[in-house]
This record gives C-alpha cells, sequence and structure tokens, in this order.
C-alpha cells in the first residue's frame, strides 16, 4: 500500500476532485475488485487507502444513523442508499466533477437525480434476479415463476430465505405490483402452496449458488451473478432466464457520507471506476457493471450472458413503504412457522 499522507503538490491542483488526500477509507463489498484495484489507486495518488467491507447494508447506515465517521465513501443497494439520503446522511455527488461519466451506460446516467447535476449516488453494478435452472432437466428456459409452483419439480426448487425476495416473487407469479402490491393474502397463500415443493431456503448468495454447484436442485431464485459464477467458475450446467411476468432488478450505487474525511478522494474513486474499472469489475466479481458497451469487453464465450434484451420486464428494487415491509415480514413469519 502506498504511504500514508496527503496527496503530493504535484497531483493536487490537476484534477477536478479537489484535494485526493488520504488515508481514504472505503466501505465496498465488492472485496475482490476493491482488493485488486485499491492498492494502485492509491499508489497513483501518493496516498494510503482501505477497504472495509460488509455483508449487511445496515451495518454502515446504522453507523451513520449514529453519527459515526464509517468511511469517505459506501456502496449501497439501491434501497438503501435511498433510506440513507431520505435519511439526510449522504451528501448529493456534484456529477460535473466526474470526468467518464460518459462511459456510464445511457440506461442508468440519470437514475439517481435529485437536482441538476446532482445525484445521490452512481450505480457501478446491476443485478438480476431472474430464474436460475438446470440445462440438463429444461431442454427450453423456463418462461414463467410458474415454473416454481410446478409438482413436477417438488423437491429441487430453491428459494432466497428473504421475506422481500419470496414475497416478491409471489407479487409477480400473481400478476401483482412487488413494490406495492394489492392483495398480500393472495401472495401469502401462494407462498404457502409453494412451500411444500421448495427443498431449500438459502441464506447467504454462496450457499445458494452451491445447491445449484452440487446439484441439489433443478430451478429456483440466486442471483444473477451467482449463476454466471456456477456457470464459468464452476462448469455448472445452469442458465437463467427472464420469466414474461417479470423479475427484479437492483443497483450497487457509490454514494458519499456527509461526513466523510476526503471528499476528493471519493470522487476520484468513482471517476477511476467509470473510466476503466467496470470491465475488470466485472471480470472479478461476474457481476454486471453498469459500463457502456460492456458485452464489447467480456470473452465472446460470456457475451451473451451479459446481453440483456431491452424487452424484458424489469421492476427496479426501491425503497418500499412501511407498510409493505411489516406485511411483507408478517406473511414470512407465518410461512417459515
Amino acid at each position: 500500500m502506498a504511504a500514508a499522507g496527503r496527496v503530493g503538490a504535484q497531483n493536487q491542483n490537476q484534477n477536478p476532485y479537489g484535494g485526493v488526500t488520504g488515508p481514504f477509507r472505503l466501505r465496498m463489498w465488492h472485496e475482490d475488485y476493491a482488493g485488486a484495484r485499491l492498492q494502485e489507486f492509491a499508489q497513483k495518488w501518493n496516498i494510503s487507502a482501505t477497504n472495509k467491507g460488509f455483508e449487511d447494508p445496515a451495518e454502515p447506515f446504522a453507523q451513520l444513523q449514529a453519527g459515526q465517521y464509517t468511511g469517505d465513501l459506501i456502496s449501497f443497494l439501491h434501497d438503501w442508499g435511498q433510506r440513507a439520503w431520505r435519511s439526510d446522511l449522504l451528501q448529493p455527488i456534484d456529477t460535473t466533477r466526474l470526468q467518464y461519466l460518459d462511459r456510464l451506460d445511457d440506461r442508468w446516467q440519470t437514475m439517481n437525480e435529485v437536482g441538476q447535476n446532482r445525484q445521490w449516488g452512481i450505480p457501478y453494478d446491476v443485478g438480476l434476479y431472474p430464474i436460475t435452472y438446470n440445462t440438463e432437466v429444461f431442454s427450453n428456459p423456463p418462461n414463467s415463476w410458474s415454473v416454481l409452483w410446478d409438482e413436477e419439480y417438488r423437491g429441487r426448487i430453491t428459494m432466497q430465505d428473504s421475506s422481500i425476495q419470496a414475497c416478491q416473487n409471489a407479487a409477480l407469479y400473481t400478476g401483482q405490483n412487488p413494490i406495492n402490491p394489492d392483495d398480500f393474502q393472495e401472495i401469502e397463500e401462494a407462498l404457502m402452496q409453494q412451500k411444500p415443493l421448495v427443498q431449500s431456503y438459502w441464506g447467504t448468495f454462496e450457499s445458494g449458488m452451491r445447491l445449484f454447484v452440487d446439484g441439489e436442485v433443478d430451478v429456483g431464485q440466486i442471483t444473477f451473478g451467482r449463476t454466471v459464477q456456477a456457470i464459468v467458475d464452476h462448469g455448472a450446467n445452469v442458465n437463467y432466464s427472464v420469466p414474461r411476468e417479470g423479475a427484479m432488478t437492483y443497483f450497487d450505487e457509490f454514494t458519499i457520507p456527509k461526513n466523510a474525511n476526503n471528499v476528493g478522494t471519493a470522487y476520484a474513486w468513482i471517476d477511476d471506476y467509470l473510466q476503466q474499472g467496470g470491465p475488470r469489475f466485472t471480470e472479478l466479481e461476474r457481476y454486471r457493471a453498469t459500463t457502456a458497451n460492456l458485452t464489447e469487453t467480456v470473452p465472446q464465450n460470456q457475451r451473451e450472458l451479459y446481453d440483456w434484451s431491452p424487452d424484458w420486464n424489469l421492476v427496479t428494487q426501491s425503497l418500499l413503504d412501511e407498510r409493505v415491509l411489516q406485511q411483507y415480514d408478517q406473511i414470512w413469519t407465518r410461512v417459515k412457522g
């Protein structure tokens, strides 16, 4: 790691970020990418820099709520970033200070606008909760969530142990808006009907993926990124599909806390990612970077995995109303009980 201290004078006044200073503290839960990129970034600016990963976004959020300095830049999931912004814990990002914003895919250029040239977060990763399936069992990709309620696959189905994901899938299956459903009883009944067909409800992303890698299940719900890891890194005979009813999509965003100590460095890190980090992120993490023309940067045999159809019905996971959250939690408690 580069020596601790403030940025060298030769760089201080030659960038749009303001003072690029250290020690820079990153909070990024994609630790493979952070570990691979952070040292080179620190050396470039002659500062010290560390990353403190986390598994639960509630951790840095709670620290910010308590008024603690937890980092100069935090990678929040979209709904947690929204929660942090609405709680007045983040500062707006001035996009005029980012030289490489044009390298962000047009679809997500302005998704978090809070004013002219102001965004609460810059999306760096977009994911899906599709149907993942065993290609040796399915001759054609399943095109409906109804496959997870099909008696034919009893004991070979997996779902995430999550009140939100389970209820939102059931909402899509029953033709409802997963962000604001209108019939909670129908959602609960659907999940109760599904329960005896489910082999297991997975807890960690790794354990969900391993169920497919080890051949314990044939169809279910894990994230897009873990599906790609199963294919590319473990040689599993799986693939994914987006059903006609739609699928949930989520984003990870770079955000800058109000109490950040090294704001200019946070801008420099975001710009570094926009300039050159996206393809490297996808290579290391297997998740889809928000970089424009990403499919041109991945190996030929992986391009189909990242070539997302504009015709897919994707619903962005966003901050749920408290009433919906309570209903989902109560439903899941009864289903799992």
